[in-house]
């Protein structure tokens, strides 16, 4: 964090130092006493240039224009101070109330697995320093949720409960260990059913599994309200503020709303989160899919089957092909690309070269695998992390393409352009648009995350394939760490800006002149018409950046169905399996009720069908004789007679 705050530092020093050297020809000979500190005091200094006559300014040579007092960048540097003034810390503390809190309110409703506490700081410095990554793995995997319930669908054609007992089921496995098995368990169930035993054993696997998974959609909603909440006071205050001062000296709470609007790419991410939930164990899910196996192992002996319903927990491979995990954005570029470039530009789109591991169902190496998935958790459950964001083509699903273009559209135009045109438009001079400290500060945070997520694949690009580890399990947890890594740097930097904007640094006569050519400073207030459009740009920029955010969490949960007249008439598409709902719990525990009810009747008929007293002679049909058990009691014969039948 120092070393970041170092850099920045030097990095906003050697750019004002740059642009001072540009202007230090002007001269300048300031009315009145010569500066005793070179901290600028700009309420004062507008105090005494309204007190200079329009002659005095004029002889100066420090004022653009005499009469409205529109100082040049050198007679402000020579009358208020050429060095910058940090906040008052009573109103700093205020604004970062204003700001901090419902930020950490919100992203404190993230998906954050029960992996220890510095988990916590893992998905934040990743939330922070690359929210277009973040986001892409978040709908990726919903999107692969989604996938599995409609995959369940077809296999349990109207049986609405053993499909989403089945889509659970599916969903734990993919986010365990990013495995597919709805392939797997339609190719065993070609032309069969699933029997009561095995039904039996899902329902309740899925029941288990459902009831330890926490879901917070509301709590979410609650939280991006009370940010939108904070945005409204935060412009309310604005405008109040130049109500009352009437100047252009205290433009900080302005910078405050660019922001809030930076802090508009956490919404999407809350509420994706929320829709996806998390265990509250990390090992308890993975307990109750190897209870269920075990206890399908009796099944398959039973049955004399050789392929189970579910495999083992495995660290699955991405199952495209390099030719399909291309962009589609550079479809038209592939094409027109020499056969050896192609090739070059398949390896780098691919994912890792992780090499399969057979299943094994009963060794070494099945509980080798079980270890390592265990150990591994942390990569896993993390929704917010995911090597493999490549999806097949679905006629019903959405691309992977598609998911990557509403990433972007959110970080770029719902939170980072926003920001960046409110402070573009918050100018003193003529110009439309002008660029200044805050405005270049958004457009470096633009930057850093576009470059952020770009480095995502470079890094997935080497280590995958000049990493010296070959166990496929520790290559992608070298990747996960390099890129834990990068974020934090990044999130530390992301940080440093933003409080370089609130604390004052930018508090400057250089800062205040918004590069303008000439130099000019204004500090007087705002005309009518700068008025009037402040106001608007201040409620329509960060209002589009919601509205942005708002339509791309719409166009991922809806999907069109039909027109209604002349209006489109759209659908919900359904979260996670493992997020049920009351009514959908319920459901699956008067199916359990009833199944236990079986269980138990089942179990009494076998217990009045043996007869009392022992008979040697006796059998139900189809059982073996004892005889050859030689004598045995009467309280033995009933339990052999029992597991008979």
């Amino acid at each position: 964090m120092r070393s970041t705050l170092v850099i920045c530092w030097l990095w906003l020093t050697s750019f004002t130092l740059a642009f001072d050297a540009s202007n230090t020809s002007n001269t300048c000979t300031p009315p009145g006493p010569l500066l005793t500190t070179q901290t600028p005091n700009f309420a004062a200094c507008l105090i005494k240039i309204d007190n200079f006559t329009v002659q005095e300014r004029a002889d100066s040579g420090c004022f653009g224009d005499p009469n409205t007092g529109v100082l040049t960048y050198s007679g402000c540097t020579a009358i208020c101070g050429s060095d910058y003034a940090l906040w008052e810390w009573k109103d700093t503390v205020d604004r970062l109330s204003l700001l901090v809190l419902p930020t950490i309110v919100l992203i404190a409703h993230l998906a954050f697995p029960p992996l220890g506490w510095w988990n916590y700081f893992v998905v934040m410095f990743h939330a922070l320093g690359n929210p277009i990554g973040i986001l892409r793995s978040l709908m990726t995997r919903l999107e692969r949720h989604r996938r599995l319930r409609r995959a369940s669908a077809d296999v349990f054609s109207g049986d609405n409960l053993g499909m989403r007992a089945t889509a659970t089921v599916f969903a734990t496995y993919e986010e365990l260990s990013w495995q597919d098995l709805s392939g797997h368990f339609s190719d065993i169930l070609i032309g069969k059913r699933l029997d009561p035993d095995e039904r039996a054993l899902l329902m309740r696997a899925s029941h288990r599994l459902s009831s330890t998974r926490l879901a917070s959609t509301s709590s979410a909603a609650v939280a991006i309200a009370a940010l939108v909440a904070t945005l409204a006071s935060a412009i309310v205050q604005t405008i109040k503020q130049f109500d009352e001062v009437n100047t252009r000296v205290y433009n900080e709470t302005a910078g405050t709303i660019a922001v809030m609007c930076i802090m508009f790419m956490s919404i999407p991410q809350v509420w994706f989160s929320a829709r996806l939930g998390t265990f509250t164990t990390d090992s308890g899910a993975s307990h109750i899919l190897e209870t269920m196996n075990e206890r399908m192992k009796e099944v398959i002996n039973k049955k004399e089957l050789t392929n189970p319903l579910f495999p083992p927990l495995q660290l699955a491979v991405c199952p495209l092909q390099p030719r399909d995990r291309r962009p589609v954005l550079l479809l038209w570029l592939f094409e027109r690309l020499p056969s050896r470039v192609s090739a070059y530009f398949d390896s780098f789109f691919s994912h890792c070269p992780l090499e399969p591991i057979a299943p094994a169902y009963d060794s070494e190496d099945a509980r080798f695998i079980r270890d390592q998935v265990d150990y591994s958790s942390y990569i896993s459950l993390n929704s917010a992390w995911r090597p493999c964001k490549h999806l097949a083509p679905d006629l019903h699903g959405r691309s992977h393409t598609q998911l990557t273009v509403i990433s972007l559209l959110s970080v770029v135009f719902g939170a980072c352009l926003p920001a960046v045109f409110l402070s573009l438009t918050n100018r003193s001079d003529q110009r439309p648009l002008a660029v200044g400290c805050r405005s270049l500060s958004w457009m470096t945070i633009l930057g850093i995350w576009l470059s952020s997520f770009v480095l995502d694949s470079i890094f997935r690009f080497f280590v995958c394939r000049f990493s010296y580890r070959r166990d496929p399990v520790q290559k992608v947890r070298l990747l996960w760490q390099w890129t834990i890594a990068k974020d934090a740097f990044i999130a530390c930097t992301v940080l440093v800006v933003i409080l370089l904007v609130e604390l004052g640094r930018y508090n400057s006569c250089w800062c205040r002149a918004s590069f303008s050519k000439p130099f000019q400073v204004e500090l007087f207030q705002f005309t009518a018409e700068q008025w009037s459009d402040a106001q608007i740009f201040w409620t329509s920029l960060p209002g589009a950046g919601l509205f942005i955010n708002l339509t791309l969490i719409l166009a991922f949960e809806l999907r069109w169905k039909e027109w209604w007249g002349f209006i489109p008439w759209f659908r919900l598409e359904g979260g996670s399996p493992l997020c049920k709902t009351g009514r959908e719990m319920q459901a699956e525990l008067d199916e359990l009720k009833v199944l236990e009810r079986k269980d138990h009747e089942h179990i009494e008929r076998v217990e009045n069908t043996v007869p009392e007293p022992y008979d040697p002679g006796y059998k139900p049909d189809g059982a073996v004789g004892v005889q050859e058990y030689g004598e045995i009691s009467n309280g033995q014969a009933q339990e052999f007679w029992r597991a008979q039948y």
